[in-house]
């Protein structure tokens, strides 16, 4: 195995191989190239991999009218037939209909609770009531259920007129 030494510099051999290197960075990369094994081998690996990618596409997708396979590449992401419910579940998770559907659920909210009808615990009606010297009832009906409560009020202090 090739022993990487301290100046190789795997970005600079990737620019090389890009053609993006100029001046004193490409005579230098290309002369420590020669000298090292195994920058020599990377590029090699690199040129290998782009020349494989290269002829795949060559050979799997009609060049358009300039010559790049972009819009073929486009056409292809765009024409990508996913199943229905990565839509769905992309336009749901969405800010676009998330933001709108929380605000309109608690507005939803905030109606209901203020317009719900307010609970009176009172008697709907006294029924009878019958007081005397030393105690009190009461018969009242309740306003939902209809049912019927005895209520009773004992005086234990005898009231003097």
């Amino acid at each position: 195995m090739e022993q990487k030494s301290l100046s190789c510099d795997l970005s600079l051999i990737s620019r090389l191989h890009d053609d993006e290197l100029f001046g004193v960075d490409l005579e230098h990369t290309k002369r420590h190239i020669q000298s090292c094994p195994y920058c020599s081998r990377a590029l090699h690996d690199m040129e290998r991999v782009s020349g494989h990618v290269k002829r795949h596409i060559e050979k799997n997708s009609p060049l358009t009218e300039d010559g790049s396979v972009e819009y073929y590449v486009l056409d292809e992401i765009r024409n990508n037939n996913s199943p229905w419910w990565i839509g769905l579940k992309d336009l749901i998770l969405s800010k676009k209909i998330m933001i709108p559907a929380t605000a309109m659920v608690a507005f939803a909210l905030i109606f209901v609770i203020l317009i719900q009808p307010s609970f009176n615990g009172g008697p709907s009606a006294i029924v009878s009531s019958v007081s005397g010297e030393v105690s009190s009832i009461i018969i009242m009906e309740t306003p939902d259920t209809h049912q019927t409560i005895l209520w009773f009020d004992e005086n234990t202090e005898r009231q003097s007129l």
